[in-house]
């Protein structure tokens, strides 16, 4: 997330001035050095990304990210309650939705399109597929970003909840069993 385009997306949402110095403060001109062991690197700008641990990141995050996400609205997702969603977000976790390959795959195309405009990558290291279905075999999907195949999981954790390849919460509900019992376990 590159901060100029952010003080500039403040400004297009009519966020109010005070409140913009106080960000750009928070960002504008910070240098940062990184230690290795005994080393320590040369003092660099730092110029994208939000800063880890403050209360304002995720906001900050989901506001810019908003941008990309207003630019894919219109395409197909899956209906609930006659409303079409195609993805959910918390700050940078997202899950994009579809009923087919071909539709998933167009997502992904324009996600990454309009976040490249916006200076945000997507990680291919972190980004999974998960082909929910009602089936014992599990079909394979090859969706790809930029040439590269994405790895294709039967489960995958979501907020902390476990997301499975075929709808149920069993895998979710048993790990909250036993992070409860160990819980108990250690306050007796």
């Amino acid at each position: 997330m590159d901060h100029s385009n952010l003080m500039e997306l403040l400004y297009l949402k009519n966020t109010d001035d005070k409140d913009i110095r106080i960000i750009q403060n928070l960002y504008y001109e910070k240098t940062a050095v990184v230690r290795v062991g005994n080393e320590i690197t040369e003092w660099t700008k730092i110029a994208t990304g939000v800063r880890q641990g403050c209360v304002l990141s995720p906001d900050l995050y989901n506001l810019y990210s908003e941008i990309v996400f207003c630019n894919i609205q219109h395409l197909d997702g899956i209906t609930i309650g006659g409303t079409n969603i195609n993805n959910i977000r918390y700050a940078d976790d997202t899950a994009l939705l579809a009923t087919s390959e071909n539709k998933l795959q167009e997502l992904i195309d324009q996600v990454v399109f309009h976040s490249e405009n916006y200076g945000i990558a997507i990680n291919t290291k972190k980004t999974e597929c998960v082909v929910i279905t009602k089936s014992q075999s599990i079909p394979m999907r090859k969706i790809k970003i930029a040439g590269i195949t994405l790895k294709q999981v039967e489960k995958f954790k979501y907020l902390e909840s476990w997301i499975t390849s075929d709808a149920r919460c069993h895998k979710d509900v048993r790990t909250r069993i036993a992070i409860s019992e160990t819980s108990l376990q250690n306050t007796c």
